[in-house]
């Protein structure tokens, strides 16, 4: 019989909401056949709920846990370090308040498979869900990494490849780590990047320390709770910027152009790996690769062409569905189009309707097809849509639903 493994489980908070911090805490509880410590990071809350979570530790029999109370607001990166360094084990899984782990056995099994391979770090899968009405309802947006071929088939080169150049990068929640490495790069970017920890991982990955993946379900993370996919204009742009920050990190070293130069070399050997977006005026076209990796640049290009005008999806089949997933939240859908109206009202909670039944005036239109059909862009225009009112979304002809994980 193996021994316990032993892992420190930091929970990183900042005016945190109680029945969260509870949820979370009860997901480490029940893993079995792991000795745990669990660390709460508070980053200096006003209400900490300190008496309140050392009391229901205790009720529950929990000796081994540290409470760290900041005396000011550190940010993300500040509020792990002191965590780390209060910590006396060296294999890491941070949670936040309404993250919860899946099922009694997984950090047991993480752990194990994570020691075997002697990597630096690792990354599981994650589930997103969104509570409305006292309800979950598992999300169907945003699983990173996008790309898992690579993982899958250990491929080093391609992973690398996709972290640095097409920017498929892993949740922060979904890293194991082992925390002096861990540690080293958050030194690295301490005082320069407050919020964006996660942006050490790219360091790494530059720095050829590639992740493991491990390939379960490892935790349940709430969409829009976390500051990476809210709406909150001010933490969109300071993570906008500590990313750029990192780039110049990276881009300081004289190695970098080196290395660019090697990832571009691999992909002109194999074009399957490539991101082969082009933009003509206002048509975006996507790569099946591309599909789903709508960056924040794709994402606010489109917000530029539509402006002030109300969004419609033009057409409600599988590709409408996907775009939906990946707009939703983004940038303000308003429904969908389609001439199957009639017999399609209502889809991924919006209505559908006919291009007939829309006033076109202040409207914008993302046409949404499988393969590339300019038969819709015309009959748009017949309706009298005009050519800056609308932009068109499509795969390339090889395009396969089957070959990318599937988001329902």
């Amino acid at each position: 019989m193996k021994t316990k493994r032993k892992i420190s489980i930091p929970i990183l908070q900042y005016n945190p909401v109680y029945e969260k911090i509870k949820l979370t805490i009860d997901s480490v509880l029940w893993q079995e056949d792991l000795d745990y410590e669990i660390i709460i990071g508070d980053d200096g809350s006003n209400i900490d709920y300190r008496e309140e979570i050392c009391e229901y530790l205790n009720q529950r029999g929990i000796k081994d846990f540290k409470f760290i109370k900041g005396t000011h607001n550190r940010g993300t990166v500040g509020n792990l370090i002191a965590t780390l360094e209060a910590s006396s084990c060296s294999i890491v899984k941070g949670l936040s308040p309404g993250d919860f782990l899946i099922g009694k056995t997984i950090l047991r099994d993480w752990v194990d498979e994570f020691e075997d391979k002697k990597r630096e770090w690792s990354i599981g899968s994650v589930l997103c869900y969104e509570k409305n009405n006292d309800r979950l309802r598992v999300s169907a947006r945003d699983y990173h990494p996008l790309d898992l071929t690579p993982y899958l088939n250990q491929d080093d080169v391609t992973i690398a490849y996709n972290y640095l150049i097409k920017n498929d990068n892993a949740f922060g929640c979904s890293v194991l780590f082992q925390k002096e490495k861990a540690l080293e790069y958050l030194k690295k970017i301490e005082n320069q990047v407050i919020y964006a920890e996660d942006n050490i991982y790219r360091m790494m990955v530059f720095d050829g320390l590639i992740p493991h993946y491990f390939p379960r379900n490892v935790m349940m993370y709430e969409y829009g709770s976390g500051m990476s996919t809210s709406m909150n204009q001010f933490f969109r742009d300071k993570l906008k910027s500590e990313w750029n920050i990192t780039t110049e990190m990276i881009g300081d070293s004289i190695a970098w152009k080196e290395k660019e130069k090697s990832l571009l070399k691999f992909a002109d050997k194999n074009p399957h790996a490539s991101m082969e977006s082009s933009i003509v005026l206002n048509k975006v076209f996507l790569t099946r690769d591309d599909y789903y990796m709508l960056c924040e640049e794709k994402i606010e290009q489109i917000s530029r062409l539509a402006g002030n005008k109300d969004i419609y999806i033009y057409g409600a089949g599988r590709a409408g569905e996907i775009a939906c997933d990946v707009f939703d939240g983004r940038i303000n859908i308003r429904g969908f189009v389609d001439k199957q109206a009639d017999s399609i009202r209502e889809k991924k909670g919006y209505m559908v309707k006919r291009i007939d039944e829309i006033d076109l005036k202040d409207k914008f239109f993302i046409v949404c097809t499988i393969k590339p059909d300019n038969n819709i862009c015309d009959e748009l225009e017949k309706n009298g849509v005009n050519k800056k009112d609308y932009c068109y979304i499509c795969a390339t002809k090889d395009y396969s639903i089957s070959e990318i994980r599937e988001c329902s």
